[in-house]
C-alpha cells in the first residue's frame, strides 16, 4: 500500500472512532454539552421498586433506574420553608423551564446566580435534596461555565 492510501485509511479510521465514541452531539465530552455556554445540563432518572439491600444478593433486581422525560423548573432559591417534604409548597420566582428528552437528557442556559432546581412529579414540583443551610436543590451558575446537574426522582423502597 502506498503512502497516500495509508494516510487516507488512517483518516477514515480516526473519523469512524470519533463518531463511535460520540464526540458530536449536545451532551458529548467531559466539559458538558456543546450547545450552551452557561447553565446546567444532566439527566433525569426515576428510581422505583425495592432497593433494600439483601444479604442473599449484592444486586437487587427489583430496584429500577429509568431515564424519563419530565418538565424541569429553575426557580430563585427555595428553602425548607417553601417545601412540604419533597414537594414545593410555596413557590419562589420562576426563572426558566425546560424539559428532558426521552433519554432523560436536558440542558438550559442560565444567567449567573443561585437557583433551586425542581422536576415535575405527580403534578407537583419535586426536590429530594436539602442542604445543611436549608436550601432546596441548590445550584450556583458562574459566568461562562456549565455544570452537570443530574436529577433523581426517588419512588423506591429503601
Amino acid at each position: 500500500m502506498n503512502h497516500n492510501k495509508l494516510i487516507a485509511a488512517g483518516l477514515i479510521l480516526t473519523l469512524g472512532l470519533l463518531l463511535t465514541i460520540g464526540c458530536f452531539g449536545p451532551f458529548a465530552g467531559e466539559d458538558g454539552p456543546t450547545d450552551i455556554n452557561q447553565g446546567i445540563y444532566g439527566e433525569v432518572t426515576l428510581i422505583t421498586g425495592n432497593c433494600m439491600p439483601s444479604p442473599a444478593s449484592e444486586d437487587n433486581n427489583d430496584c429500577e433506574y429509568s431515564s424519563v422525560s419530565r418538565k424541569i423548573y429553575i426557580r430563585e432559591t427555595a428553602t425548607t420553608e417553601n417545601m412540604n417534604m419533597t414537594y414545593l409548597d410555596t413557590e419562589t420566582t420562576l426563572v426558566k423551564t425546560t424539559e428532558s428528552d426521552n433519554n432523560g437528557q436536558y440542558q438550559v442556559e442560565l444567567p449567573p446566580g443561585n437557583y433551586s432546581v425542581f422536576v415535575e412529579d405527580k403534578g407537583k414540583e419535586y426536590c429530594k435534596r436539602i442542604t445543611g443551610d436549608g436550601e432546596a436543590c441548590p445550584i450556583t451558575i458562574e459566568e461562562n461555565k456549565t455544570k452537570e446537574y443530574d436529577i433523581e426522582i426517588d419512588h423506591a423502597a429503601w
